[in-house]
């Protein structure tokens, strides 16, 4: 079932999983902050869960307009509002790097070069 909201959400356009899924994820965010909050060599507790905002990976125009909206993005407004959290657009993408899925791992580290940049407004603050 799972593999089929997931399918719907990302490949579909159905956003009305968005909330299904942010909630899933933040069970499992939740979860993982616990356990690593309880383990006696507590190092990683500081700097793995102290959260100051949330972002996401951003699509290329060409993308957005196929699917109509990100999926990261929603996913990580909804981790943001569930944690009373900030979520900023930290990265632009500005070039498109074709669909991942139908390429070996190889050309997907090659086309991944230059492919993020810093969002023109985030170079104010």
């Amino acid at each position: 079932m799972m593999r089929e909201w997931i399918g719907q959400f990302k490949y579909r356009g159905n956003e009305k999983y968005g909330s299904l899924l942010g909630e899933i994820m933040n069970r499992a965010y939740q979860a993982m902050r616990y356990e690593f909050a309880s383990l006696k060599h507590s190092r990683f507790k500081q700097s793995l869960w102290s959260v100051d905002v949330v972002t996401c990976v951003p699509v290329s125009e060409k993308r957005l307009t196929e699917r109509g909206f990100n999926q990261a993005q929603i996913l990580a407004e909804e981790i943001a509002r569930r944690n009373k959290l900030p979520f900023l657009s930290l990265l632009a993408r500005p070039q498109d790097t074709g669909k991942q899925s139908f390429k070996s791992k190889k050309e997907r580290m090659n086309t991944m070069n230059n492919a993020f940049s810093v969002h023109p407004n985030m170079t104010n603050l």
